[in-house]
């Protein structure tokens, strides 16, 4: 079996009442048993199988068949968003979606960063050690982990969007003791790939927490696999992390999730280094970006 992942659609239709429904699509798979347009609508399994034509594998079979459905089901969702008398307008980032209905509840939802009042975009979080982030560059590029737990949205997207507003950082944190604090920065954004996903960030503004990132401003980013650093070793293997590393780090929420303070290790962990040093690992740490208006 072969695996697409495609972005969250919410599928447009009309019942004989003429009300409308929805149903959201996260992951469509193409393989033997289930066909991409039976996902799309959510309807319930016929039992039919997409054969595959002898002598050919399952991802022959797929890589030849995945463009012409795609085609197909974008065709039909866009019939039946104009049937249904709407536009068709995807949203850029949250504020998108927020100016659309300030009355949705918080939650996921999906952007479309490279596609067509201040709604907050989390690209980094880290609350628990659920998820591994000691990963390789493809990984940081392009996002891991869970949009509603451990997650890092991912180089690639957070540089397009960047690019497109003019966007304000916010750092929230937390220790094991309940303490809380944050650092605000009024301006962010981070640089294609071409340029490394150099960071750029000013304007600090001080919730408790201290200015930990402003050292790492103009720094390319670095994972274990892609030393891009100003120190002549590698940072990213040094402290277990993926971050916009200088010399090595005044902040590494990207490192190892450990329990608090700890002498015996140093700089590996959860750190912000101007409100708990670098033996200190914070309970939990988020990273997000909204427009500035």
């Amino acid at each position: 079996m072969c695996q697409i992942w495609v972005p969250t659609l919410c599928c447009i239709s009309h019942t004989r009442s003429r009300t409308l429904f929805s149903t959201c699509l996260s992951k469509c798979f193409i393989g033997e048993r289930q066909q991409l347009i039976r996902d799309v609508f959510n309807i319930k399994k016929t039992g039919r199988q997409s054969g595959h034509t002898a002598g050919r594998t399952p991802s022959d079979h797929c890589s030849r068949n995945m463009t012409m459905k795609l085609v197909s089901v974008v065709l039909v969702l866009l019939a039946l968003l104009l049937d249904s008398g709407m536009s068709l307008v995807l949203p850029m980032d949250c504020s998108d979606i927020y100016n659309n209905d300030n009355t949705r509840p918080s939650g996921v939802y999906t952007i479309y960063p490279i596609g067509a009042t201040s709604a907050v975009q989390v690209f980094q979080r880290r609350l628990d050690g659920s998820v591994n982030f000691y990963r390789p560059w493809d990984h940081y590029k392009t996002g891991f982990g869970f949009a509603v737990g451990e997650y890092w949205l991912g180089l690639e997207t957070l540089s397009h969007l960047t690019l497109r507003k003019k966007y304000e950082l916010l750092v929230d944190m937390e220790d094991f003791e309940g303490n809380k604090a944050f650092a605000r920065y009024s301006s962010f954004s981070v640089d294609p790939e071409a340029s490394g996903f150099t960071l750029h960030v000013s304007g600090f503004t001080d919730g408790g927490a201290g200015d930990s990132l402003s050292y790492h401003n103009g720094q390319k980013f670095s994972t274990f696999d892609k030393d891009q650093d100003s120190w002549p070793s590698n940072c990213a293997r040094s402290v277990l992390g993926g971050f916009w590393y200088n010399d090595c780090h005044h902040t590494n929420p990207n490192g190892v999730y450990l329990w608090g303070a700890d002498g015996t290790i140093y700089a590996i962990g959860v750190n912000w280094y101007h409100w708990k040093g670098r033996d200190y690992s914070l309970k939990s740490i988020s990273m997000k970006v909204r427009p500035v208006q």
